[in-house]
């Protein structure tokens, strides 16, 4: 029996999830989650893809020591399971989060969507 990938759709019908997130590191550098979202826009616009939604964590931090929850990821996995969007966009690796267990959640939530 042969296998089969799930077929991607063109890439000017992929609908993109953009996360930012900004919270002040230990230097007092930040890149604001307008720029983030700014070049996540391009970077989406590049690959011909549109630009579903744009969910933001403001003053959030990702560490384990977080005294606030991230409702932003939070509902970006919730909408990643939902299988409304076809790709997940961050400026960076570290706005989705800096803790290992952050990367299995939206690797789990992405592998679940196809």
């Amino acid at each position: 029996m042969e296998t089969r990938l799930p077929t991607r759709p063109p890439a000017s019908e992929i609908k993109a999830l953009i996360y930012t997130r900004a919270s002040m590191d230990r230097h007092y550098l930040m890149r604001s989650t307008d720029d983030q979202e700014t070049d996540c826009r391009a970077w989406c616009a590049q690959q011909t893809w549109n630009v579903g939604r744009v969910i933001t964590d403001a003053n959030r931090s990702a560490s384990k020591w977080r005294t606030r929850e991230r409702e932003g990821f939070e509902e970006a996995l919730h909408l990643i399971a939902s299988k409304k969007y076809d790709a997940f966009v961050t400026w960076e690796p570290s706005r989705a989060g800096r803790e290992l267990l952050a990367y299995v959640q939206l690797r789990a939530a992405c592998q679940e969507a196809g």
